[in-house]
């Protein structure tokens, strides 16, 4: 895997650009950081991925990026699972959606409800209102709920889809591009 920006010397945020993966099999896990972005991604690129390497981050932001690229990260966060072991990615709690310029977000909505509803599901009801310290804390390992969903640039939203998103995650932010 060839991750191709480091935004800050402290590595706090990992940047993917346009996927460019190379084969690596000594490549298990990304290095430590808080973010990790994936930036200009298309599934194709994605899915041919070899290895898909563990990340401990808790922030993820995907901008302009297609409905493939965005299937194949929802599968790699959980959805859907019957497991907490099967999410490459427990410890996101955090998940931003962002088009710029004249991209527009297409969304595959049901593989997105399934993913939240899993890492929820694997989280436990007795974790929900935890917040990360405070698992971190009880030494809480598994699949952690997404806490914080912001859209920004994406199609317009139901009314039945939008209070799905306010009953099951906490944080909801759905700004529509404007045309």
């Amino acid at each position: 895997m060839k991750v191709l920006g480091v935004v800050d010397e402290y590595c706090k945020t990992i940047v993917i650009h346009d996927c460019e993966f190379a084969e690596d099999p000594r490549m298990r896990s990304l290095p430590s950081s808080n973010t990790l972005e994936f930036d200009e991604c298309f599934g194709g690129k994605l899915e041919m991925m070899p290895l898909t390497p563990l990340w401990d981050g808790h922030t993820m932001t995907i901008t302009n990026s297609d409905s493939l690229c965005l299937k194949t990260i929802f599968v790699l966060l959980g959805a859907p699972f019957k497991d907490s072991g099967c999410s490459l990615w427990p410890r996101v709690t955090t998940l931003k959606l962002v088009a710029k310029g004249d991209f527009v977000l297409k969304f595959p909505f049901k593989m997105l409800k399934a993913m939240i509803s899993s890492r929820r599901e694997a989280a436990g009801q007795e974790n929900l209102e935890k917040n990360d310290i405070e698992l971190d804390a009880i030494g809480f390992k598994g699949v952690r709920p997404i806490r914080v969903f912001h859209v920004h640039g994406g199609q317009g939203l139901l009314r039945k889809e939008r209070e799905w998103f306010e009953e099951y995650v906490r944080d909801f932010v759905w700004d529509c591009k404007k045309r």
